[in-house]
């Protein structure tokens, strides 16, 4: 049975994993991010942008976050943490960016470690969906 200060420690850890994650991204350093997850890693996004659905593998998830790169500034000091079991819920405040849009909004990241430390599994859900959706589609829209 886990102790409360060991699952302070866990929770602590997957904190810190997650903010340098945030970190990582910003700096295009997939690498680092890479070597946090599971090979079987899934992330699911909801909404109908091309980003939108459940990628699956390590190296889906990591085109998935180079894509989502150019439209996303994130502030890696506006996280915000709570914790289920095994599962670490992140808010993070972020600026996206289309060709015509610059909006604020909040994201929202259920992240599922297994017993390594590794991530398994991520569901990623802006506050608004909608907006995220036409301010992605709206890119692709005038880039063909």
């Amino acid at each position: 049975m886990m102790g409360r200060s060991e699952k302070g420690t866990n929770e602590l850890g997957r904190e810190t994993l997650f903010a340098s994650l945030v970190l990582a991204f910003l700096e295009r350093d997939f690498e680092t991010i890479g070597q946090a997850l599971r090979e079987d890693v899934v992330l699911v996004l909801p909404g109908s942008s091309p980003f939108a659905g459940v990628h699956r593998g390590a190296e889906a998830v990591g085109r998935f976050l180079l894509g989502l790169r150019q439209f996303v500034v994130s502030d890696e000091k506006a996280l915000s943490y709570s914790h289920e079991g095994d599962e670490l819920i992140a808010s993070n405040d972020f600026l996206l960016h289309g060709p015509r849009h610059t909006v604020e909004m909040t994201m929202r990241v259920r992240v599922a470690f297994d017993q390594e430390g590794r991530i398994g599994e991520v569901f990623a859900e802006p506050d608004d969906v909608g907006l995220f959706d036409h301010v992605i589609v709206s890119t692709f829209s005038t880039t063909s």
